[in-house]
């Protein structure tokens, strides 16, 4: 709780360093907006890891099943020849 009021705190003093308004009630509301932008953004950066990593892992698992249908058709040409 501790770290999240500190997080806070810092965007609170941030927003009130770069702005005219002395207002804290506007203050705090335009450092929850920066917060929940930050949030939107790390999300965004997640999901498009995940599907990322999603595609690498169905790469891999074709590339797996090609090498291991090749694999195949080697030992079987050996055991003909």
């Amino acid at each position: 709780m501790e770290r999240l009021a500190t997080i806070v705190d810092a965007k609170m003093r941030a927003v009130s360093a770069h702005g005219n308004t002395v207002d804290s009630l506007r203050v705090a509301v335009l450092a929850a907006l920066n917060i929940a932008d930050e949030l939107c953004c790390a999300r965004d950066r997640s999901d498009n890891l995940a599907g990322s990593l999603q595609n690498s892992q169905q790469s891999l698992r074709s590339r797996a099943g090609d090498l291991s249908h090749l694999l195949d058709e080697l030992l079987e040409d050996r055991k003909v020849g």
